[in-house]
Protein backbone atom coordinates (compact mmCIF):
# COMPACT_ATOMS: atom_id res chain seq x y z
CA UNK A 1 0.00 0.00 0.00
CA UNK A 2 2.79 2.55 1.26
CA UNK A 3 5.14 1.45 -1.87
CA UNK A 4 2.06 1.90 -3.99
CA UNK A 5 1.63 5.50 -2.82
CA UNK A 6 5.34 6.25 -2.71
CA UNK A 7 5.87 4.92 -5.94
CA UNK A 8 3.28 7.36 -7.74
CA UNK A 9 4.13 10.11 -5.92
CA UNK A 10 7.93 9.91 -7.00
CA UNK A 11 6.49 9.11 -11.05
CA UNK A 12 4.23 12.87 -11.17
CA UNK A 13 6.67 14.38 -8.64
CA UNK A 14 9.32 14.98 -11.78
CA UNK A 15 10.46 17.81 -9.52
CA UNK A 16 9.84 19.05 -6.04
CA UNK A 17 9.66 16.64 -3.31
CA UNK A 18 7.92 13.49 -1.78
CA UNK A 19 7.36 14.00 2.21
CA UNK A 20 6.04 10.91 3.68
CA UNK A 21 4.22 11.33 7.18
CA UNK A 22 3.33 8.89 9.74
CA UNK A 23 0.63 10.02 12.56
CA UNK A 24 -0.66 8.40 15.41
CA UNK A 25 -4.13 8.99 15.70
CA UNK A 26 -5.31 7.32 18.76
CA UNK A 27 -3.42 4.98 20.84
CA UNK A 28 -4.62 2.97 23.57
CA UNK A 29 -3.80 -0.66 25.47
CA UNK A 30 -4.94 -2.61 22.83
CA UNK A 31 -4.86 -1.06 19.57
CA UNK A 32 -3.46 2.35 17.74
CA UNK A 33 -5.19 4.08 15.09
CA UNK A 34 -2.55 5.58 12.51
CA UNK A 35 -2.75 7.74 9.77
CA UNK A 36 -0.11 7.30 6.75
CA UNK A 37 0.25 10.40 4.14
CA UNK A 38 2.41 10.92 0.92
CA UNK A 39 2.52 14.24 -0.24
CA UNK A 40 3.89 15.34 -3.71
CA UNK A 41 4.56 18.29 -5.37
CA UNK A 42 3.69 17.04 -8.83
CA UNK A 43 0.63 18.39 -11.08
CA UNK A 44 -2.11 17.77 -8.59
CA UNK A 45 -5.49 16.51 -10.06
CA UNK A 46 -8.45 18.34 -10.88
CA UNK A 47 -11.03 17.88 -9.09
CA UNK A 48 -13.91 16.52 -11.29
CA UNK A 49 -11.31 13.52 -11.31
CA UNK A 50 -10.99 13.07 -7.74
CA UNK A 51 -14.46 10.68 -7.64
CA UNK A 52 -12.90 8.04 -9.89
CA UNK A 53 -9.44 7.75 -8.90
CA UNK A 54 -9.55 4.69 -6.83
CA UNK A 55 -11.73 3.18 -9.61
CA UNK A 56 -9.73 -0.03 -11.90
CA UNK A 57 -7.93 1.05 -14.93
CA UNK A 58 -8.65 4.89 -13.92
CA UNK A 59 -5.23 7.11 -14.62
CA UNK A 60 -5.16 10.87 -13.91
CA UNK A 61 -1.79 11.78 -15.22
CA UNK A 62 -0.75 13.10 -18.24
CA UNK A 63 -0.52 10.54 -21.15
CA UNK A 64 3.62 9.97 -20.86
CA UNK A 65 2.99 9.17 -17.52
CA UNK A 66 0.10 7.23 -17.60
CA UNK A 67 1.80 5.06 -20.20
CA UNK A 68 3.98 3.56 -17.04
CA UNK A 69 1.13 1.74 -15.26
CA UNK A 70 -2.19 -0.12 -15.72
CA UNK A 71 -4.37 2.11 -13.23
CA UNK A 72 -5.18 -0.49 -11.08
CA UNK A 73 -2.86 0.58 -8.36
CA UNK A 74 -4.85 2.81 -6.19
CA UNK A 75 -8.04 0.66 -6.95
CA UNK A 76 -5.88 -2.73 -5.47
CA UNK A 77 -4.55 -0.22 -2.56
CA UNK A 78 -7.82 0.88 -1.68
CA UNK A 79 -9.28 -2.79 -1.52
CA UNK A 80 -6.12 -3.88 0.68
CA UNK A 81 -6.98 -1.13 3.01
CA UNK A 82 -10.61 -1.64 3.15
CA UNK A 83 -10.09 -5.51 4.21
CA UNK A 84 -7.54 -4.46 6.76
CA UNK A 85 -11.00 -2.02 7.77
CA UNK A 86 -9.25 1.16 6.92
CA UNK A 87 -10.02 4.64 5.37
CA UNK A 88 -7.97 5.88 2.38
CA UNK A 89 -8.24 9.04 0.49
CA UNK A 90 -6.92 12.53 -1.44
CA UNK A 91 -6.44 15.85 -1.68
CA UNK A 92 -5.34 17.44 -4.24
CA UNK A 93 -4.89 20.84 -5.75
CA UNK A 94 -4.06 21.30 -9.50
CA UNK A 95 -0.38 22.70 -10.15
CA UNK A 96 0.30 22.05 -6.56
CA UNK A 97 0.73 18.70 -5.58
CA UNK A 98 -1.48 15.56 -4.24
CA UNK A 99 -1.61 14.01 -0.70
CA UNK A 100 -2.95 10.46 -0.32
CA UNK A 101 -3.39 8.43 2.80
CA UNK A 102 -4.66 6.55 4.47
CA UNK A 103 -6.05 5.27 8.29
CA UNK A 104 -5.28 1.95 10.46
CA UNK A 105 -6.61 0.54 13.33
CA UNK A 106 -3.81 -2.09 14.40
CA UNK A 107 -3.28 -4.06 17.40
CA UNK A 108 -0.55 -3.28 19.91
CA UNK A 109 1.33 -6.31 20.48
CA UNK A 110 3.91 -7.23 23.28
CA UNK A 111 6.17 -8.61 20.58
CA UNK A 112 5.15 -12.68 20.37
CA UNK A 113 3.66 -13.67 17.04
CA UNK A 114 0.07 -13.26 16.80
CA UNK A 115 -2.16 -15.49 15.54
CA UNK A 116 -3.80 -15.59 12.19
CA UNK A 117 -7.06 -13.93 11.98
CA UNK A 118 -9.78 -15.74 10.26
CA UNK A 119 -10.74 -14.31 6.70
CA UNK A 120 -13.90 -12.44 7.12
CA UNK A 121 -16.14 -12.77 3.35
CA UNK A 122 -16.39 -10.30 1.23
CA UNK A 123 -19.57 -8.39 0.69
CA UNK A 124 -17.80 -6.94 -2.46
CA UNK A 125 -19.11 -8.48 -5.66
CA UNK A 126 -15.50 -9.24 -7.29
CA UNK A 127 -16.54 -8.42 -10.95
CA UNK A 128 -18.11 -5.43 -10.31
CA UNK A 129 -16.82 -1.76 -10.50
CA UNK A 130 -16.81 -0.16 -7.12
CA UNK A 131 -18.65 3.00 -6.51
CA UNK A 132 -17.16 6.38 -6.95
CA UNK A 133 -16.45 7.94 -2.60
CA UNK A 134 -16.59 11.64 -3.56
CA UNK A 135 -18.17 12.11 0.13
CA UNK A 136 -15.39 10.04 1.66
CA UNK A 137 -12.60 11.67 -0.56
CA UNK A 138 -13.63 15.32 -0.09
CA UNK A 139 -13.72 14.48 3.80
CA UNK A 140 -10.05 13.03 3.92
CA UNK A 141 -8.57 13.78 6.46
CA UNK A 142 -10.39 12.81 9.15
CA UNK A 143 -9.29 15.05 12.12
CA UNK A 144 -8.79 13.28 15.59
CA UNK A 145 -11.64 13.92 18.45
Amino acid sequence: MLLNLLDNAVKFAVSGQVTLRLTVVRAEPASVRVRVEVEDTGPGIDAARLGSIFEPFEQAGARADRSRGTGLGLAITQGIVELMGGEIGVRSTPGVGSTFGFELELPVTDGRPMPTPTPRPSTRDPVARPRARPARLAAWPRRAS
